[in-house]
């Protein structure tokens, strides 16, 4: 038995925190095996129990997640620490992205992985042994089809979220709302969750409407063509015992992960992982593919490290509000961007833009216009309105066209006058004419121009 309080055995306040928060760091990164760790007062406090579910494997692993502001740790006090990524292990590469949807990362899988630091490109070589996706199945194929060529040997996971704004009340008035709004209506924001529940308990039962299980089978019949595996949260099929999960798991919003929601989602996580590892063969030698032909993108949106030149007369790289946590870059009026093509062919151009929905949306309709002199120029309608179960305010990935190597100017369109917000551009993504197939692009207003 190994003591915490072994002279050998020297931790700083980091590694100290970390081990707190997390046991799992023993295994993965101190190399020590929690089963045979003795842990003594008052040098070090462990705030969960040491169970088997810890012990995934006995070798390190590297993890490697992708989705929504749920995975990147919005609502927690330490997102390092405390996501559910950094739960797992606490040198995952969490690239989480506030705000998105799976095209952002089907298109820029390398650009992402690889990442920039002080705007210098980083080769990384590391073969990631456990990839989490979380995100929902628009484009979850191509995202999957990706990783599976970068990352053979994988075991790759679809964390299934199903969250309370998918939960519908039918009222005792007969309107139907989302629980969130059900719990405005009936002014509970903000009240313990049991306050909310006892309300909600003196509906009938039936007027509580679960998630749609069909969700779950589409995303199975996807996970199925990469040998993938899906992670959910579980509900029971008692509609009240379902709501008091939605109380420990999730915050106020009714949208994001609470701390405790964190963990329930590692530690689901932790099981399919050890149930696969027990199941499969050993490696010989873990693989490594490709990332195809490459791609080339600029996502600003969380950091503001714009790259590309922009009309600074006509366009602005600013915060979206006062916690300086999310920019882009504005256009009150029409304007420019200058795109540079890195690569030694031409290639097809996304950008990235705010948009809302479903019912409506305070973005004005715009058109995007590559200007070219070689090849057939495009202009495409950047539709600022998306289809949603409930009110979002999303990042939305919308196809130009074609780009020549070099550097390409694409011009911009207010279409609509008088909107309360501008166009705001978050995203650049330069990628292979294997995405040509996008069906996406929006064309039928362009005589409005």
């Amino acid at each position: 038995m190994v003591s915490i309080n072994d002279p050998k055995i020297v931790l700083d306040s980091k590694q100290t925190r970390r081990l707190s928060e997390n046991p799992t760091y023993l295994r993965r990164s101190l190399q020590l095996d929690p089963r045979t760790i003795e842990f003594k007062e008052p040098t070090i406090s462990v705030q969960r129990q040491v169970t088997d579910l810890d012990l995934i494997s006995k070798q390190p692993m590297e993890f490697l997640a992708f989705g929504t502001s749920n995975t990147w740790g919005q609502g927690l006090s330490d997102r390092s620490t405390q996501s559910y990524p950094n739960i797992l292990s606490p040198d995952a590469k969490n690239l989480g992205i506030r705000a998105s949807d799976a095209r952002y990362p089907a298109l820029c899988l390398q650009s992402m992985v690889e990442g920039y630091s002080n705007k210098t490109e980083i080769k990384d070589d590391i073969i990631y042994d456990v990839v989490l996706i979380e995100y929902d199945v628009t484009d979850l194929d191509l995202l999957l089809q990706r990783v599976r060529i970068r990352y053979p040997d994988a075991i790759i996971i679809s964390v299934f979220l199903w969250v309370p704004l998918w939960i519908y009340v039918n009222d005792l008035d007969g309107e139907r709302l989302h629980l969130k709004d059900w719990v405005v209506k009936h002014n509970l924001y903000g009240t313990p969750f049991d306050s909310i529940l006892a309300e909600l308990k003196k509906l009938p039962e039936e007027n509580i409407l679960y998630p749609n299980r069909e969700l779950y089978q589409t995303r199975q019949s996807l996970m199925d063509t990469v040998g993938g595996h899906i992670m959910h949260l579980p509900f029971t099929t008692d509609s009240f015992s379902t709501l008091e999960l939605v109380g420990k798991w999730f915050g106020p919003d009714m949208l994001h992960l609470s701390e405790e929601g964190h963990q329930e989602v590692a530690r689901g996580i932790e099981k399919l992982v050890d149930s696969e590892l027990k199941s499969r063969p050993p490696l010989d030698e873990k693989r490594l593919g490709t990332f195809g032909d490459g791609d080339e993108c600029n996502n600003w949106f969380l950091d503001g490290d714009c790259r590309i030149q922009y009309n600074v007369s006509t366009g602005n790289l600013l915060p979206l509000d006062d916690t300086r946590q999310k920019f882009s870059v504005e256009f009150e009026q029409d304007g420019s961007l200058f795109i540079e093509n890195k690569f030694n062919t031409t290639m097809i151009l996304f950008l990235g833009h705010l948009a809302m929905g479903p019912s409506s949306t305070e973005y004005p309709l715009a058109m995007a216009h590559i200007v070219s002199k070689t090849i057939s120029e495009s202009k495409v309608i950047l539709d600022q309105q998306v289809t949603h179960p409930y009110p979002v305010h999303v990042s939305k990935n919308t196809k130009i066209g074609l780009i020549e190597p070099g550097i390409t100017e694409v011009r911009f369109y207010l279409i609509e006058k008088g909107k309360r917000l501008p166009l705001r551009i978050v995203s650049t993504s330069v990628v292979s004419k294997d995405f040509d197939s996008d069906t996406d692009i929006k064309m039928g207003m362009l005589d409005h121009v």
